[in-house]
């Protein structure tokens, strides 16, 4: 069975002197944090120049320079990064049909309330 890919944990995010510290809802698999990076980059200096520096790691994502009114923009690019990302990583049809309907049931009932979390 294929581990649950990340998400951004919002309700957990902190700011400390402008820097925005957003934990990620589970630990990223190998490779994950790299891929994300070059696709904040692929996206243009816009973030960086806008926001400072991103910076990511296997278990959080952290923002230089946060301020006020930029916030939607700032979670839309980030929630854009991490949607295609764990579309990468997302387990391939043959991959998920090894899974025994057991594992097949949980993983959904997994994202289902996990799902409670955006909607919180």
């Amino acid at each position: 069975m294929s581990a649950t890919l990340p998400g951004l944990a919002w309700d957990e995010a902190e700011v400390h002197g402008a820097e925005l510290h957003l934990p990620l809802t589970v630990d990223a698999p190998h490779g994950w944090a790299a891929r994300f990076r070059r696709l904040l980059a692929r996206l243009g200096p816009d973030g960086e120049s806008r926001w400072g520096r991103i910076s990511v790691s296997r278990r959080e994502v952290k923002v230089a320079d946060v301020a006020d009114g930029g916030e939607g923009d700032l979670r839309h690019l980030l929630e854009t990064v991490l949607l295609q990302v764990n579309t990468d990583f997302a387990p391939d049809e043959a991959e998920e049909a090894e899974r025994s309907p057991e594992e097949q049931r949980d993983a959904r009932l997994t994202e289902a309330f996990r799902g409670f979390a955006e909607r919180g």
